[in-house]
């Protein structure tokens, strides 16, 4: 599980404690409420934010994690626009064209593709 910090169409940034392969090919499911989006992306930047204390008490590592949309034409970027549509928080002083917040809460799912690349728990 990850909470996702900015959605666009072409792309993801996300923040997760678990560590994807960089240039891993994932699937990544968004779900909002009733809303929901499937889209395979790459991973295309990971960067150790901070650590926080774990469920246990112990320290663990906080990642934002960039990735890139493999299937941003078509009927998929339909459905991203879609759901960036009745997701997003727009509001005065904020650019909409290249950038999109998602009310606090939104949340994704990371699934390997490739069979090289680690399984989140």
């Amino acid at each position: 599980m990850a909470e996702v910090l900015n959605l666009s169409l072409t792309g993801a940034a996300v923040e997760t404690t678990f560590r994807p392969s960089f240039d891993g090919r994932y699937r990544l499911c968004f779900a909002r409420g009733a809303s929901r989006l499937e889209t395979s992306a790459r991973v295309v930047r990971c960067a150790l934010q901070r650590m926080r204390p774990g469920p246990g008490g112990e320290a663990e590592a906080v990642y934002e994690v960039g990735f890139e949309f493999q299937e941003v034409l078509g009927r998929n970027a339909r459905k991203i626009l879609r759901f960036i549509d009745g997701n997003a928080v727009v509001g005065p002083g904020l650019r909409v064209v290249d950038r999109f917040a998602l009310e606090e809460g939104t949340r994704v799912d990371l699934v390997a593709l490739d069979p090289a690349c680690p399984v989140p728990r």
